[in-house]
């Protein structure tokens, strides 16, 4: 049915389609006290960093967790009052957000988002929390910041292959054999 090439080239497609590996997430606890105010939860991000005012910054997915009691519902990325909006960018070393920051939604219908910013001659983390984006506008301080990695992805892979590895290899080679003993039967033509 189909010629020796055709057959490999599926078999081989195949067999890189079954192996390929989703993309992995990087997890980060967060907690903060803003004001009298304490928030915590996960940001997922990306497993991969992307190069961010010279610095490495993974892309933020989502998030989790609560703020002053209530539930954060998801990412916003253009929150009330944002100017462009949040870039959802999240550092793992040194100050934690850019100055767009990380937008989000909470259960209640507000809007938060945590950027860094400088007052005066002063940097500092802030924190928008309402419909505007100016209904809260709370300063804190790294040492009010906390951060630390939940999950990393594994640098190497597993020294076993998985099962469906197993399945697609051996289904490779009964292709690859299947292939190749079609090409026995095919009729040879007799010199006289």
């Amino acid at each position: 049915m189909f010629g020796l090439r055709t057959t490999l080239a599926l078999t081989i497609a195949g067999a890189f389609a079954a192996v390929a590996t989703p993309a992995m997430a990087a997890e980060f606890q967060y907690s903060y006290f803003s004001g009298d105010v304490f928030a915590s939860g996960i940001f997922t991000t990306t497993d991969t960093t992307t190069t961010v005012d010279g610095r490495e910054a993974y892309t933020v997915t989502g998030i989790s967790g609560s703020r002053g009691g209530v539930l954060i519902a998801g990412l916003n990325a253009l929150y009330p009052g944002a100017s462009g909006g949040s870039d959802q960018y999240l550092f793992a070393t040194g100050v934690p957000v850019t100055g767009f920051g990380i937008g989000f939604d909470y259960v209640n219908g507000l809007s938060g988002n945590l950027f860094y910013g400088v007052n005066g001659n002063e940097a500092f983390l802030g924190e928008y929390y309402g419909n505007t984006g100016t209904d809260r506008d709370a300063q804190f301080g790294p040492q009010q910041f906390t951060l630390t990695p939940v999950t990393t992805p594994p640098v190497t892979p597993p020294a076993v292959p998985e099962s469906a590895t197993w399945i697609m290899m051996i289904l490779g080679f009964g292709g690859i054999g299947a292939a190749l003993r079609s090409l026995r039967r095919t009729p040879q033509l007799a010199v006289a």
